[in-house]
């Protein structure tokens, strides 16, 4: 039995020790544990080590990691796998804050001119669809949430511009009051943690060097001290650039050993953008690492495949492994050999703030292929692998509930304009009610903001007065100064609906979505069974799968139904109307919710006396 050891390797970010191998690493593992109870084989997690170190010591000790095994059974061939974090978050000396914020301000637009880009794509997608594109309802919906979300994005940016250049500014204001702002923390949290590190890894060769290291030195103990004869890196975004950098990079004999590479929404395509005659980045992968992209379709990090510069050959694979890439007859048409490795689009919520995050709950398109691929060389030989038209039929599945999240997210939105747009008169009066939300506010920072914003609009009115004409500078205030007033009902307006939403979503397609994968999973392996009877292979069992319990689900959608219709018309319509309408609709509204209740307590009952 060949002992495997699995890399994982976190992003930028302020990740702490033990979360990559913990949040990254354990849902794979689990998922493998699923299938595992599902078809009745008995596994084991041991010889677990975990830290939590605040930073790094640059002492040299065993990394994070755990055991994972399963027993072979009737033909099937055990598993054997030690899976180490490597962890770089806090191995590097971060720069200041005004140089992170130049630095970002440069190549922002590059990054909205990509998600531009991509929403032109699916518009073409929606008259020329590719192979396993759902339906044109779904392609529709996908294109409408593209083009929102990359005009919110694009906005925001817009917007974020120059008040990151005044950041950038106060920034050096060595007054105690200024550097300990909340806002400046804040921002100095999101730069320094997460931008610096990207930056450091492209202009700061000896810290770099030192980011390998650690990638370096946990496939070494994985050999050494593990005894693992084969070696797997999984490397989520910027960890993708880290891996990519080490393999071409560097001297150590461990590389060798690393027979393929899994990169999550990889940051290879940033880094490109930004350096595209970076020399690290432009060599080519050793030959005898297989190397696999997985790009979710809202990840903004990627957005896309990946895409080198033009003339760099990243990937030239040795013929052994090609004969893993191309699949079994019929042969795959989607995958070509070089000079990129084949890049697989997968969908998880089609949200830009989620799917950079999302694969390692991505069931039926990431953490099933990883599995076979760690399982076999050929990951058409694996004991996880089923029929790809199989395995689309539930991706499918995937893909029609995501639309249905994503219609009602987009139905939220606009219900969000419309109702702005409905009360825009009503707005001032509803602010002054919320006066009271400043007592929330701390004192010293409501002083902070009074004082540094009177400064900041008086340095601004005069340089409006010097550059424009005296009427547009009048409009301009006079339209700050009602943006102003009906700026905190508005914001009050977007939580209500926020919260409304998230409570739907929590009670409702949460529990649909984890249902259906549990669903997909026992379908799956259920095709793995006959899969094995074909062969000759016995059948070990399929357990029964619970008693399915619908009316959380039911009473989940009726009663968020009712109260995002009651809530919802009184923002947008009134109290006057919407009392008047929810009279009119209360009839039918509260026996409905009578019935749900009662049928919800019946079915508890009932549940619990036949598990007794």
């Amino acid at each position: 039995m060949t002992r495997k050891g699995i890399v994982v390797i976190h992003g930028v970010g302020a990740h702490a020790q033990s979360g990559t191998l913990l949040d990254i690493g354990q849902p794979l593992l689990d998922w493998v544990a699923r299938w595992m109870d599902l078809r009745a084989q008995p596994y084991r997690f041991d010889r677990a080590r975990l830290a939590f170190a605040a930073g790094d010591t640059g002492v040299s000790t065993d990394p994070p990691h755990v055991a994972f095994s399963v027993e072979g059974r009737a033909g099937h061939d055990p598993i054997d796998w030690v899976m180490a974090e490597a962890w770089w978050a806090f191995s590097l000396r971060q720069p200041g804050i005004a140089t992170m914020i130049l630095w970002t301000l440069r190549h922002i637009f590059q990054i909205v001119a990509q998600l531009r880009a991509r929403t032109w794509q699916r518009a073409q997608r929606l008259f020329d669809p590719q192979q396993y594109d759902p339906g044109v309802l779904a392609r529709l919906i996908d294109l409408l949430n593209s083009i929102v979300v990359t005009a919110l994005y694009s906005v925001a940016m817009f917007l974020a511009a120059p008040f990151m250049l005044i950041l950038a500014v106060v920034a050096q204001i060595p007054i105690e009051a200024v550097q300990s702002f909340i806002l400046l923390r804040l921002a100095r949290s999101v730069l320094t943690v997460n931008v610096a590190q990207f930056q450091l890894f492209l202009d700061d060769e000896v810290q770099a060097a030192n980011i390998r290291g650690r990638l370096e030195r946990t496939l070494e103990w994985l050999i050494d001290e593990r005894g693992c004869e084969e070696l797997y890196i999984v490397a989520h975004s910027e960890g993708a650039v880290v891996a990519f950098d080490t393999l071409c990079n560097s001297a150590s004999p461990a590389i060798a050993s690393v027979r393929k590479l899994f990169t999550l929404g990889a940051g290879l395509n940033k880094c490109w953008l930004v350096q595209p005659e970076e020399p690290r980045l432009r060599r080519t992968l050793p030959p005898h690492v297989h190397w696999l992209d997985f790009w979710a379709s809202y990840d903004f990090i990627p957005a896309g495949p990946l895409s080198p510069p033009l003339g760099a050959a990243i990937w030239k694979p040795s013929p052994a492994v090609t004969d893993m890439v191309l699949g079994p007859e019929p042969r795959d048409p989607k995958v070509t050999i070089g000079p990129t490795p084949p890049s697989s689009q997968v969908t998880h919520r089609m949200e830009i703030a989620d799917d950079h995050g999302g694969y390692w709950t991505n069931d039926e398109q990431v953490l099933i292929r990883i599995a076979q691929e760690v399982d076999k060389p050929r990951f058409w030989e694996s004991q996880f692998w089923v029929p790809e038209e199989k395995r689309q039929d539930v991706v499918a599945r995937r893909r029609r509930r995501v639309s249905v999240l994503v219609a009602g997210r987009l139905l939220v939105m606009a219900f969000f304009g419309l109702t702005v747009w409905l009360r825009w008169n009503d707005l001032p009066p509803m602010g002054a009610k919320l006066t009271w939300l400043s007592a929330l506010v701390p004192k010293e920072a409501i002083d902070f903001v009074t004082t540094w914003g009177a400064r900041l609009g008086a340095v601004l009115d005069d340089g409006l007065r010097a550059a424009l004409p005296l009427p547009a500078v009048l409009w301009l205030e006079s339209l700050a100064t009602e943006l102003a007033l009906r700026a905190l009902p508005v914001a009050a307006i977007g939580v209500a609906l926020l919260v409304l939403y998230q409570a739907a979503l929590h009670l409702v397609w949460v529990r649909w979505e984890r249902r259906e994968r549990d669903e997909s999973m026992r379908w799956l392996v259920q095709q793995r069974v006959a899969l094995d009877l074909t062969k000759g292979l016995p059948a070990l069992p399929v357990s029964a799968p619970p008693a399915a319990r619908r009316w959380p689900w039911v009473l989940g959608l009726g009663a968020s139904g009712a109260v995002f219709m009651v809530v919802g018309l009184r923002l947008a319509l009134g109290p006057s109307v919407s009392a008047a309408m929810f009279g009119w609709v209360a009839p039918f509204i509260l026996p409905t919710l009578g019935v749900l209740a009662v049928g919800a307590i019946v079915a508890a009952l009932r549940a619990r006396m036949t598990s007794v």
